[in-house]
């Protein structure tokens, strides 16, 4: 994931909106988005009720497997992959925080809660 100086961009409205600042997946026609509120994701546009609205709408689709940091509540990126082993090493997006987790990518879709998730602050 790339992030873009200034390509700052909100889908949603609300308390539901997904902040996603313009990092995307660096290589041509792949669709992914992260953010760290919201993990990996890809969005499309729905033409579902062009007839009736002449409009479309957005339809958002979540990577069923997300990493969790337990320290920052937020979902980690994947810092690299072992095409080898299959495994992906997710990483918190927090400045200076070491949590990391190796998942393998063939497993099956799920939520992984970091070290500490349970804790009080």
């Amino acid at each position: 994931m790339v992030s873009h100086p200034g390509a700052h961009q909100a889908i949603g409205d609300g308390a539901d909106a997904i902040d996603i600042h313009g990092r995307g997946c660096p290589v041509d026609g792949c669709p992914q988005k992260y953010s760290p509120g919201f993990g990996y994701f890809t969005f499309a546009r729905n033409d579902d009720y062009w007839v009736v609205t002449n409009s479309s709408s957005l339809r958002i689709t979540r990577s069923s497997t997300q990493v969790i940091c337990g320290k920052h509540k937020d979902v980690m990126f994947i810092e690299s992959f072992d095409g080898d082993t299959d495994l992906a090493n997710f990483r918190c997006p927090q400045n200076g925080c070491q949590q990391s987790m190796k998942i393998l990518t063939a497993g099956p879709p799920t939520f992984w809660l970091g070290s500490g998730y349970f804790e009080n602050p």
